[in-house]
Formats: structure tokens, sequence, C-alpha cells
């Protein structure tokens, strides 16, 4: 019975901003902002990887990542970042942390940004 609960275990995990700090704080990981160009304005989490979720061709900027790395996403407020999960999901990526309330709720928390 383990193997199959194993299984049906999802890729894909929300997580609130204090976990998803502690993730990308414990090493080199792969940090993706999937908002656009403007809203990067507003600043974006300190080394993330801009892809803008609206370009023709995010599909092909996803494949650029590792699949078998875990991957940190977010967005403003944590729905375009479902979707690219999702996304990612399907292309074949084994771990995906989506940061509820998205790049809101980390500056609500205080957290660090640059710019």
């Amino acid at each position: 019975m383990p193997l199959l609960e194993k299984q049906n275990k999802s890729v894909i995990e929300d997580v609130n901003v204090e976990k998803f700090s502690t993730l990308i704080a414990e090493k080199k990981v792969q940090l993706l902002d999937v908002r656009t160009p403007e809203e990067w304005q507003e600043g974006i989490i300190n080394e993330a990887i801009k892809m803008n979720y609206y370009d023709d061709n995010f599909s092909e900027q996803l494949k650029t990542l590792n699949k078998n790395e875990p991957i940190y996403v977010y967005c403003k407020s944590g729905n375009r970042s479902r979707k690219a999960a999702t996304q990612m999901e399907e292309m074949g990526f084994t771990k995906i942390y989506n940061l509820v309330g998205g790049f809101s709720a980390w500056r609500g928390a205080a957290k660090n940004v640059s710019k």
C-alpha cells in the first residue's frame, strides 16, 4: 500500500511564505518568478530567474530548467505560478514548490527583495 500512496503524491506542493523562505535559503535553488516585466520593477526575490508567464515562448523557456531538481515558483498572488507549476508537472518536472499568496505575501511578510 505505501508504494501506491507514493505514486499518488503530487509533484506540486503549495507552501506558505515561511516554508518557502526556509526552502530557498537552504542551498542554491531554481527560483522562478513568472510575473511580467512591469511587476519585476516592484522587486524580485533574490536570485530569481525571470520568465514572463504570458510570453509566447514560455514553454520553451521552461525547457532550460533542470526537471530533476526542485523548482520554487511564484507570481504576484499565486495563481499564475500554480498554472505554471501544473504546466511544469505535465512537462515532467519532478518537484515544484508554489508560493501561496505570491510576491504580495512575500512582501507582506517583510522578506528580502532585490531590484
